[in-house]
């Protein structure tokens, strides 16, 4: 993680290029420039170096990423029956089994996207279509279901990931996923060397700097009461992410249900009128 911030924080002073900027240094300022940029693939290849370094000579000091099943899923239509230990598995079994997964999954996984997109649309002033972003993650769903693909959703983690690398539209994403398939077809054997702990502080890095401890005290000064959504879901995210978004999301909506259904008037006497009136709403 040093690492990762000593280069991160390099990347940002590289001064702009200037017309009369010698040929040599605009060239040692690319190179600086790229080797920042490409930060977390230069930390992720050293830590599987060193790993594969330690693995050789008999020693095991890291716990590694282990082996990935090598090739491309199978392009067919999702089963609606399965066939386990002789005994064959309904449609409507399987929806039983799966419970109130069946809803909590799609709700949590809209939630959880609308809220990445948001929280990086106030970071770099920009706005959204939540319309527009269900409509990709629905449509994104019904063709991953061809190819027995997890349930897609937006993630903090990833789109961190991104956002620290420096991509800024959406052609990122065509590029990350033809990098995918690619490593997945020819590259999942140099993937077993690579430590769990460099992958988890590219993650942690690329995800600290969404964590603003100023909106805490904004919040205590503007209504102490959205404090409390707030904590509810940074408590139970230590749990589960997604228990913490929907309960965060649950409180949230009692608070506003609760002051729609009392709300607080002030009654007054009417101006040109004889008697009382109310004088509008508060609170």
């Amino acid at each position: 993680m040093v690492l990762l911030l000593v280069l991160k924080l390099m990347r940002e002073r590289v001064p702009p290029p200037h017309p009369e900027t010698p040929l040599c240094v605009k060239f040692s300022r690319g190179l600086v420039w790229t080797v920042t940029t490409g930060r977390n693939a230069l930390v992720v290849s050293s830590a599987a170096l060193i790993a594969y370094s330690f693995e050789v000579a008999g020693h095991h000091p890291f716990v590694l990423t282990g082996k990935i099943a090598e090739g491309l899923p199978p392009v067919r239509a999702p089963p609606f029956s399965v066939t386990t230990d002789n005994k064959t598995i309904s449609f409507s079994e399987m929806v039983q089994n799966m419970g109130t997964g069946l809803a909590v999954i799609p709700l949590v996984g809209l939630l959880e996207s609308i809220a990445v997109a948001k929280s990086f649309a106030s970071q770099n002033n920009y706005r959204i279509d939540a319309n527009q972003e269900l409509l990709a993650i629905g449509l994104t769903n019904v063709l991953g279901s061809l190819v027995s693909s997890y349930p897609v959703t937006g993630s903090f983690g990833r789109t961190a990931v991104n956002t620290q690398t420096g991509v800024c539209t959406p052609a990122g994403g065509l590029v990350t996923g033809v990098l995918v398939l690619l490593s997945l077809g020819y590259l999942t054997s140099l993937f077993y060397y690579i430590p769990k702990s460099a992958l988890a502080a590219v993650i942690i890095m690329a995800v600290a700097p969404l964590f603003d401890a100023r909106i805490v005290r904004t919040l205590w000064r503007v209504k102490r009461l959205d404090l409390l959504p707030l904590s509810v879901t940074f408590l139970l995210c230590f749990w589960e992410v997604q228990y913490g978004i929907l309960a965060g999301t649950l409180v949230s909506l009692l608070i506003l249900l609760y002051s729609v259904a009392r709300p607080k008037t002030q009654v007054g006497p009417e101006e040109g009128k004889c008697g009382w009136g109310s004088l509008g709403c508060y609170g």
